[in-house]
């Protein structure tokens, strides 16, 4: 039998799903396949070795991130005013 859940319940708790290593890199291989169209002409491959950098470091932070779960009742580490700043 289902269990329905109640006011008394504790929040569950959802993840994001994580990537594996092979979806990580279809992903940046997709991010440079799509970059190098936009932008072929102007990048050296200086340049291009940086951005595969970049992609990799940006999909590692989103993978930490993700890691850290959070409940729908969890406030923020801070309060940003509303308003001109005093």
């Amino acid at each position: 039998m289902a269990h329905n859940p109640t006011a008394d319940d504790p929040p569950a708790e959802v993840g994001y799903p994580q990537l594996d290593p092979g979806q990580t890199a279809a992903v940046a291989a997709a991010l440079e396949q799509l970059i190098q169209l936009r932008q072929s002409r102007q990048l050296t491959e200086r340049q291009l070795s940086e951005m595969r950098s970049v992609i990799g470091a940006q999909i590692a932070d989103t993978e930490r991130l993700h890691a850290f779960v959070l409940t729908n009742a969890d406030e923020p580490a801070f309060v940003m005013p509303a308003g001109p700043a005093r």
